[in-house]
């Protein structure tokens, strides 16, 4: 006789998934070797991928599932009980089995990086692509007729001008079922899940690595705009029905309300003008060409898990992220080094050597005039200062900020990088008479906030309406970005 936790399906065990499929599949590894599964596969909502079974034959060293075998296993392929073919793509590891089970046998779990579905037998016409969306709640502006689950849908939809190589397509972000409970579980328990899907219609010659390329591109425009992550985990290839779904495992992370253009119905054509201006930024900015990785560093520091001076910590990380990109770039009226970097360093010795004896005439004894007038010090000299980058920076972008906020960002993130406290809290009397701080340590943080925010939105080329969080509590709030 089977007990209610017997019965429970195994991928309970890791939460609920978006995608839940079982069957019989075999697992294999390079040496040649492989085992049948009974599995249970699915996605969940942060894109975890986790391929979960018992084998049909017993191993007595993997009994109550006691690990997986080593080295890691190559794939996976498996037939679903209405005979879909499943298949891994990529890497993939072993991970903890977590159901409990009375009974005694073989039991492993994985998870992948990606996981194929193919449910339609054939060249089946494919008529559009639908990319899952994670964390991007919006109001739609345009009508849209969506099939699902052999039902229509009614909805009102986010037209995307989404340029694949050189195609431009129309595209169109849809919610998904009950996105709107959704978005309010997701930001009650700050997690993550797929709120909407992009909806792109099938062309002669749209290669799938041009639309994946330029649906990324979009990911990271949508996620500047919201102040969260946004980020794809599945395709869904559509004809009359779904032909092919690709599970992805991207990095996906919590959700963040810190959004400088948020999602509701006044900052509907700013986000509109915001896609269009940012897709054409991720085209043509060569900082954002050279490192696009800024903005998941941008992002990280937004994410409320964690304390608020490790968060604010995370934003002088990005600003220097973004200098270096900056630098790297070759867009810039400011140089990483002040002189010729091979002209100074031959003048390095000269200038050491004159430096320790100016030290010593001065009373230094030797050992410590040789810690001052070290090498890496004095080479260090022909740097440009963060002053100077973070000035050129703002005019590179087009971002207009007054000098006094200038000198407090940089105050603020000097004694975040050197005491790891903030600016408020720790500022020495000379430095406060000269730079006030912030009010609290929560206004130093949201000003932090709000100066990358703008930052960033002009990187974008974004102009106009945004929330300052400098103005927090009052959301309805909204100043002009020029």
């Amino acid at each position: 006789m089977t007990t209610p936790e017997q019965d429970r399906p195994q991928l309970d065990a890791y939460g609920s998934p978006l995608f839940a499929y079982q069957g019989d599949g075999t697992v294999r590894w390079n040496d040649g070797t492989s085992r049948a599964l009974a599995f249970e596969a699915g996605q969940f909502p942060n894109g975890k991928i986790i391929v979960v079974g018992r084998y049909n034959e017993v191993d007595h060293s993997m009994w109550f599932g006691g690990g997986g075998q080593s080295p890691e296993p190559d794939e996976f392929h498996g037939v679903t009980s209405e005979g879909w073919t499943l298949r891994s793509v990529g890497s993939f590891s072993s991970t903890n089995y977590l159901p409990r089970m009375r009974g005694t046998g073989s039991f492993d779990a994985f998870r992948l990086r990606q996981l194929d579905c193919d449910r339609v037998a054939g060249a089946a016409a494919i008529a559009e692509y639908r990319f899952g969306l994670v964390n991007f709640h919006f109001h739609g502006i345009r009508p849209a007729t969506v099939e699902r689950s052999g039902s229509t849908h009614y909805l009102r939809g986010l037209p995307i001008p989404l340029r694949a190589d050189s195609a431009t397509v129309d595209a169109m972000i849809v919610p998904v079922e009950d996105s709107d409970a959704l978005h309010r579980r997701m930001i009650t328990d700050k997690s993550c899940t797929v709120l909407a899907e992009l909806i792109v219609p099938a062309m002669p010659g749209l290669e799938l690595k041009d639309l994946t390329g330029a649906v990324g591109n979009l990911c990271t425009v949508l996620s500047v705009m919201r102040g969260t992550k946004v980020q794809w985990i599945y395709r869904n290839d559509w004809g009359s029905g779904i032909i092919r779904t690709t599970h992805r495992a991207g990095i996906t992370k919590a959700y963040s309300p810190l959004a400088p253009l948020d999602s509701g119905y006044e900052s509907l054509a700013a986000s509109a003008q915001f896609i269009i201006d940012g897709l054409a930024a991720m085209e043509s900015s060569s900082i954002l060409k050279q490192d696009p990785a800024v903005v998941d560093a941008y992002l990280d520091a937004k994410v409320e898990h964690d304390f608020l001076e490790t968060r604010a910590s995370k934003i002088a990380l990005a600003i220097e992220k973004l200098k270096h990109a900056f630098l790297q770039s070759g867009a810039i009226p400011v140089e990483e080094f002040i002189a010729d970097d091979n002209a100074f360093k031959k003048l390095v010795p000269s200038i050491v050597e004159a430096s320790l004896q100016a030290l010593q005439a001065g009373g230094i004894s030797i050992e410590k005039a040789r810690l001052i007038a070290a090498h890496t010090k004095i080479y260090g000299l022909n740097r440009t200062g963060f002053r100077g980058v973070l000035k050129g920076l703002c005019k590179s972008s087009g971002l207009a900020v007054p000098s006094s906020e200038i000198e407090l960002f940089i105050k603020c993130r000097d004694y975040l990088v050197h005491t790891g406290r903030f600016y408020y809290q720790s500022a020495i009397d000379e430095d406060r008479s000269k730079v006030p701080p912030a009010a609290t340590a929560f206004d130093e943080f949201c000003f932090m906030i709000s100066f990358l925010d703008r930052l960033f939105l002009k990187l974008f080329g974004y102009s106009g309406p945004y929330f300052d969080w400098r103005d927090f509590p009052d959301e309805d709030k909204r100043r002009d970005l020029a």
